[in-house]
This record gives structure tokens, C-alpha cells and sequence, in this order.
């Protein structure tokens, strides 16, 4: 199958790293990222990752450790996605925020005995920031949502509650087969 251009995935990962973004973002997603469409019938994606953003192959999340989905946004044009992924192209190579993943664990732990502290940000972007300048571009309204906030799970809800995405693959733990729902 060909993946659309500008679909948006979401990865879960049962690594360390994984379960820990997982308990600190109240999130079922580790991960997000956006599909570019097909090079050589291999479909590729940009993601904000370690240690800089960059373009991947979507091979790398169909491993027996992730679990992902994906959601393809038909309500919007094909020159407004291709203008959008213009811009995400121009940050590939960027650093990856990962002083961002440090500061936002220290509140939640402090919380966990009774220390409530704000959270310190740090330099660079985090995927879920990566995903929410491609629907900012889009034009989604995403105004409820704070930059140096946004979880995975805050762009699958605004994508999974939108009138125009739809689900078109899904992929479990334990398996590297991917099931197209064409829903």
C-alpha cells in the first residue's frame, strides 16, 4: 500500500526509553511522526528523534517492540500538505529536544512526593512539537495546546476526534506485519 503523504503515526515502544516518555506524558504513544510518501516504494517519514530531526524509512517502528497507527488527513489538500512538508524538511537536521524530555520528568517526580515546580525548558523539539507545526501549517486549530507541552497523546487526540482523518494502518506488539483498515 501507499502511504499518503502527510499522514500522521504514532509509535508505543516497550523499551526503557519508551515506557519511560509514556509515564511522564500520560501517553499510550512514545512517539509521533509524519509520513512524506513512498521513495522507491518504501515509505518514508520525518521525525523529531535522537540526537537530530531527520527522514527515516517506516521500517524502523515494524520491529516486535513497537506498536504504531496510522492516520491519514483526506480533508486537506494535496498543495497544502506538500507546502507543510516543505517546512519540515527545512528543519531536518536540527537538535532534538531532549534537555526538554529531562526538565519535563523533574516535575512529575517531585510531584511524586509532594514538590510542585514548574517545568524548565530546554533547547531543541520534540516530536510531538514536530507534529504540531505540521498541523499548525495545516491549519488545524491547535490553541488549547501549549508548545512546550504537547504529548504524543494531545496530537493522537486532536487527529483521532477530527472529521477528516481516518485510521488506515495499525501494526501490534509482537509482530512486524502492518494491517491496512482502510477505514
Amino acid at each position: 500500500m501507499l502511504i499518503p503523504k502527510g499522514s500522521i503515526g504514532f509509535s508505543g515502544s516497550r523499551t526503557k526509553v519508551g515506557k519511560l516518555i509514556k509515564w511522564i506524558t500520560k501517553s499510550l504513544w512514545s512517539h509521533c511522526f509524519v509520513m512524506t510518501g513512498n521513495m522507491c516504494r518504501i515509505p518514508f517519514l520525518v521525525e523529531a528523534t535522537f540526537p537530530r530531526l531527520r527522514a527515516a524509512p517506516l521500517e524502523f517502528y515494524q520491529s516486535k517492540n513497537q506498536r504504531f497507527e496510522l492516520w491519514d488527513l483526506r480533508g486537506i489538500d494535496e498543495e497544502t500538505k506538500r507546502l507543510a512538508l516543505v517546512k519540515l524538511f527545512g528543519l531536518i537536521g536540527t537538535k532534538y529536544g531532549t534537555g526538554q524530555l529531562v526538565s519535563a520528568s523533574i516535575p512529575v517526580l517531585l510531584k511524586k512526593i509532594g514538590i510542585k515546580v514548574g517545568n524548565p525548558v530546554g533547547a531543541g523539539t520534540v516530536c510531538s512539537e514536530f507534529d504540531m507545526l505540521f498541523l499548525l501549517e495545516l491549519g488545524f486549530d491547535l490553541s488549547h495546546l501549549k508548545k512546550n507541552k504537547v504529548t504524543p497523546q494531545d496530537i493522537y487526540d486532536v487527529i483521532s476526534k477530527h472529521k477528516d482523518c481516518y485510521r488506515i494502518a495499525v501494526s501490534g506488539f509482537g509482530t512486524t506485519e502492518i494491517t491496512y483498515t482502510g477505514e
